[in-house]
């Protein structure tokens, strides 16, 4: 890694530990981007509540690819029991375990 590529990672890394309003809108852009990636998003409701998996929007073979993109994003590693958590089934749970994640 160069030096120019050390200091984005770590602009990155302090950007979104930030507790800010700002931080949730960009998690939750980049986890509708990750699942348009995917499929078209559902038009109605609110986005956060979206359960994706029970929709089918992201299916088993995808979703390893779906989370190794978000890791990969904000440089975060899931552990096999936040995929058992209720909030891992919607967009939004999703945001807050990212978030716990950054501000360990």
């Amino acid at each position: 890694m160069d030096l120019s590529q050390a200091k984005r990672q770590y602009q990155a890394m302090t950007r979104y530990s930030r507790k800010d309003p700002e931080f949730r809108a960009e998690v939750v852009g980049t986890i509708a981007g990750a699942l348009e990636k995917r499929g078209p998003l559902p038009q109605e409701g609110d986005l956060e509540d979206y359960e994706y998996l029970s929709a089918g929007h992201v299916d088993s073979l995808s979703l390893l690819g779906f989370i190794a993109e978000l890791e990969e994003h904000f440089d975060i590693e899931f552990e096999d029991e936040d995929f058992e958590r209720e909030a891992f089934q919607t967009v939004g749970g999703l945001a807050d375990l990212i978030r716990e994640k950054r501000l360990d």
